[in-house]
């Protein structure tokens, strides 16, 4: 997540795989979902939103991680902050 591509898309992960069974190529699409995630939306809420609606296996780890929320909105905020590209596709 921390490595920003120029994604164009959100990749897919297969809905009736669980999160448990993910391999790294799953884990790789879902970190890499950000950064285009990151240019459609104005803020760090909204990024989260969009992560959680892209991808539904997640909403275990918000719903029985106490804090996953918050540290999601955290590494979003500074993703947002720092990510000059992303700045570009959001200033209207």
């Amino acid at each position: 997540m921390h490595v920003l591509r120029f994604g164009v898309r959100v990749t897919e992960v297969s809905w009736i795989k669980e999160m448990h069974n993910w391999d790294a190529e799953d884990n790789r699409r879902v970190g890499q979902a950000m950064a285009p995630i990151l240019r459609m939306v104005q803020t760090n809420d909204a990024a989260v939103d969009a992560l959680q609606s892209n991808y539904p296996q997640l909403q275990t780890l918000f719903d029985e991680v106490p804090g996953f929320n918050k540290f999601m909105l955290i590494i979003v905020s500074g993703l947002l902050r720092d990510n000059k590209f992303g700045m570009l596709f959001r200033v209207r």
